[in-house]
């Protein structure tokens, strides 16, 4: 830095490396200008570098006489070792990876990572591991979890002092687990009740989906199990079925309450009237798994909608396809929700990774013809009630 003077155009800086003996011109800066960045500073692995500065002002006249100079050191360059024994092991699931790895004892503030499906490195990705250096001998790991399934990813980790970077690591390779076969399921059990608290039940049947905009019409609008439009409800259970070790969100677009259990907890409860798209706070769920679910609903006047998808880093937002969902051969009780719990307020949507997705993943289930049970014992498949001779 330096102080501006009157009638330059421009400055001229110049550098010495040998003690203020011999300067060369390392750059210019512009009129007005009152600083300079030199990026070019040399550096030394054995000891500290000073180097001498001197600016002179310049225009179309000419150049006057130089500043008095003045010096700064450069701290001597550092290189950390390479971290050792480094290890990769895949824990079994479709997007994580754990590694772990030593240090030789040497100066290094943190770690990088480098991680590439290429076992050139040809591209690779670098993520910052923050570590307190413990001495020779310490261990470090680092779970490495938004990972694609079935892939085969390579590291390489390397010890930074915030000037200097390490030579590469041993390089590591592991594997995610390949996510599980689409299912065999047909659909989910749907109890549809002519009244908005699931009493008065009129039918029992397999639904393919949680799929359904009824508009201002009935769920079942003729024959014996005839409902009306308004003020009815609609219990689904049965089991869902995932295809990857991840966090999954449920979303519910309804028209009007509901109320969601995965897994025996609760994960929505907005059970008032002209309620629209909610979503849940991300689960963590097995892949290959079944995990019961139950989703109640009800409608009230107006429009009637109800629809229930999914989604994780690896499954794209989507309704939950008719084989990823399982009826109950015996219906279990039904979970209920106490007088006064509280509702769950919509969670934020979390960033999906990106992901390419083959027609069978995203293509929307085929719609199948609805499987209904005949009661003519006066108690529906659960003894929740009358059914006289419902189909």
């Amino acid at each position: 830095k330096w102080n501006d003077v009157i009638g330059e155009t421009g400055y001229a800086i110049e550098r010495s490396d040998d003690g203020g003996q011999t300067y060369l011109v390392i750059g210019s800066a512009g009129a007005n200008a009152t600083s300079y960045s030199d990026k070019n500073v040399p550096t030394n692995t054995g000891s500290n570098v000073t180097s001498w500065y001197r600016i002179a002002a310049t225009n179309s006249a000419g150049q006057s006489g130089y500043s008095a100079a003045t010096s700064v050191t450069t701290p001597r360059l550092v290189t950390p070792g390479a971290p050792v024994n480094v290890a990769a092991v895949s824990d079994g699931t479709t997007s994580r990876i754990n590694l772990s790895w030593g240090d030789d004892g040497s100066d290094f503030t943190s770690f990088k990572i480098r991680r590439s499906i290429d076992s050139t490195f040809g591209a690779y990705a670098e993520i910052n591991v923050a570590a307190t250096p413990g001495g020779a001998g310490s261990t470090y790991s680092f779970a490495d979890a938004t990972l694609a399934a079935g892939t085969a990813y390579y590291y390489r980790v390397y010890a930074f002092n915030g000037s200097a970077m390490s030579a590469a690591s041993n390089q590591v390779t592991a594997s995610t687990a390949a996510p599980a076969a689409v299912g065999t399921g047909t659909g989910i059990t749907g109890k549809y009740y002519d009244n908005a608290d699931f009493t008065n039940l009129k039918l029992t049947r397999t639904d393919a989906t949680i799929n359904f905009n009824w508009g201002n019409g009935s769920p079942i609008g003729s024959g014996k199990t005839k409902m009306g439009a308004d003020t009815f409800s609609v219990r689904w259970r049965g089991q869902v079925q995932t295809r990857y070790d991840e966090d999954y969100t449920f979303y519910s677009n309804t028209d009007d309450g509901v109320r969601l259990w995965v897994n025996g907890q609760l994960l929505l409860n907005v059970w008032r009237s002209n309620t629209t798209a909610w979503s849940t706070t991300p689960i963590h769920l097995a892949s290959g798994q079944k995990y019961d679910v139950q989703m109640d609903y009800y409608e009230n006047t107006g429009g009637a909608l109800a629809q229930l998808s999914w989604s994780s880093p690896s499954t794209l937002k989507q309704v939950i396809p008719s084989a990823q969902l399982y009826a109950y051969g015996v219906l279990p009780t039904p979970l209920t929700v106490a007088p006064g719990t509280p509702a769950i307020p919509m969670a934020v949507q979390p960033t999906l990774a990106a992901k390419t997705f083959s027609t069978a993943e995203i293509a929307p289930a085929a719609w199948t013809t609805p499987t209904r049970k005949r009661a003519d014992d006066g108690q529906d498949a659960e003894g929740e009630g009358k059914t006289d001779g419902i189909w």
